[in-house]
C-alpha cells in the first residue's frame, strides 16, 4: 500500500533546509541593541542590512538557508517551526511549496492560499476524490481564490 501524505503530515513536518547551502535573503524585524544583534548574527555566518522597513527594525538577512533557519530557531530569535514554515517557505523543502512559488507584490514568497490549494488538490487526487477528467488548474485556482476571499 502506498504511503499517502495527509495534510496533517504536511503541516507537521519539521523545518528542513531545501538546499541547505544555497544563499537566500529574507526580511526580518530586529529589535534590541544593534551590537548584540550583529554579534548574534555573526555567530550564524549571516549578514544583516537595514532595509528601511518597520521604522528601522526591518533588515535583510543573507546567508545559507541552513544558517538562516538555525538563527531563526535560536535563542536570539526564538521563532517556532510553524512560523518559519508560514513566513519563510522559500527556505524549506517540499514539492508542494516548490510548485507554489509565485510572485506577490514584488516579493519572492509563495502565496499561502496557493500553497494550501495545492495541498488540497494533491489530497483530492491521492485519495481519488477528483474525477479524472477534471480541469485541475481551474479547480486549483478556484480553491485558492475561495481561501483568499474567505480568510484574508
Amino acid at each position: 500500500m502506498k504511503n499517502i501524505k495527509t495534510f496533517k503530515d504536511f503541516v507537521s513536518e519539521s523545518v528542513t533546509a531545501k538546499k541547505p547551502n544555497d544563499v537566500e535573503t529574507i526580511d526580518v524585524d530586529l529589535i534590541g541593541d544593534d551590537k548584540d544583534i550583529m554579534d548574534a548574527i555573526k555567530k550564524f555566518n549571516i549578514t544583516a542590512k537595514e532595509n528601511g522597513a518597520n521604522n528601522g527594525m526591518g533588515h535583510d538577512l543573507t546567508g545559507k538557508k541552513k544558517d538562516l533557519i538555525a538563527y531563526l530557531q535560536s535563542e536570539y530569535y526564538e521563532m517556532d517551526d510553524d512560523d518559519i514554515k508560514s513566513l519563510y517557505p522559500e527556505l524549506l523543502e517540499g514539492d508542494n511549496l516548490d510548485e507554489a512559488s509565485v510572485q506577490i507584490a514584488g516579493k519572492s514568497k509563495p502565496s499561502g492560499a496557493k500553497v494550501l490549494a495545492i495541498v488540497i488538490m494533491k489530497y483530492l487526487e491521492d485519495n481519488l476524490l477528483m474525477p479524472a477528467n477534471a480541469n485541475k488548474k481551474t479547480i486549483e485556482s478556484e480553491i485558492a481564490e475561495l481561501i483568499m476571499d474567505s480568510t484574508f
